[in-house]
């Protein structure tokens, strides 16, 4: 049987470790800044037609996009390179550190066509060398207005 006393301990070593990866886990100012800057890049309509849209993408970059549909990145890269000039603004990033590699982005967006429609937006990246690389993206519709 164990002894309150070992079992206390043990409960304040695990308490000290999650709080230990949690500090470590928690994204940077320049990170932050780092990823909102590229996830913007992605949103300018001569990033979106050239070659720095397919270096920002990993290979095996899947997209479910806002309309409910899966996209490779092959595809995204052909309806990015034939889309009109539509401006997109973007807002209330937030990013959560999932790994001293991996983090998750997520904002809220609009095409300035479409006044009333807005979409919750979640982008995964990966550091790849010294680098980062959008491995996953997915829009969810909403109307709800900020």
């Amino acid at each position: 049987m164990v002894s309150n006393f070992a079992f206390e301990a043990d409960a304040q070593k695990r308490r000290a470790a999650q709080r230990s990866v949690r500090t470590r886990m928690e994204p940077t100012a320049s990170l932050a800044a780092q990823l909102e800057m590229l996830e913007r890049e992605l949103h300018d309509p001569i990033v979106r037609k050239g070659s720095r849209a397919s270096e920002l993408l990993a290979d095996d970059f899947p997209e479910f996009g806002r309309s409910g549909r899966s996209y490779s990145k092959t595809q995204v890269l052909e309806a990015l390179s034939s889309e009109s000039t539509e401006v997109i603004t973007s807002s209330e990033y937030k990013l959560n550190l999932l790994s001293p590699t991996v983090a998750l982005l997520t904002y809220r967006s609009q095409r300035k066509a479409s006044a009333e429609t807005f979409t919750l937006r979640s982008s995964v990246w990966r550091k790849h060398g010294s680098s980062w690389q959008m491995v996953f993206h997915q829009g969810t519709p909403t109307t709800v207005q900020p």
